[in-house]
């Protein structure tokens, strides 16, 4: 329930979190000390146990079990400071993203479709947040490259 979006330079998430019918803010994105972002789509605590699994060596022995649940899983993104953006999904084997940009979460294709007319990641997120009910409450990011 988010939309997270790369631009080629600039990673951008949106703040809104819900526990069933209650919006809040929520910091689904991250900035490592080597430069590196991590950024989540989906439940909140899921996505901190990626973000922290991650920042522990993502070793795939220890990928969380909760990620094996097919209706209830998160997307980890990772956004180096050189190479190529990639993502986990329910298995811990990286998805490289071969793009020039992309958007995940469920505010993905208003993101997908303002990137393609030319939007930054941030007026992606914006855009997004305007469409789709479970985007919204702001806009954090970080630059990248």
């Amino acid at each position: 329930m988010s939309v997270v979006v790369w631009d080629g330079k600039r990673v951008a998430s949106d703040l809104q979190g819900q526990q069933g019918d209650l919006r809040m803010k929520s910091k689904k994105i991250f900035m490592l000390e080597d430069s590196t972002v991590l950024a989540f789509t989906g439940e909140y605590e899921r996505g901190l146990a990626l973000v922290e699994w991650y920042k522990n060596g993502a070793t795939p022995s220890l990928w969380p079990a909760s990620q094996a649940d097919k209706e209830n899983w998160v997307r980890l993104i990772v956004v180096p400071p050189k190479g190529k953006p990639f993502c986990f999904k329910q298995l811990p084997f990286r998805q490289i993203v071969e793009e020039k940009f992309a958007a995940w979460g469920s505010g993905r294709d208003y993101a997908l479709g303002a990137l393609a007319k030319g939007a930054d990641a941030i007026e992606a997120v914006r855009i997004a947040s305007r469409f789709c009910t479970s985007c919204g409450m702001g806009v954090e990011s970080f630059k990248v490259r």
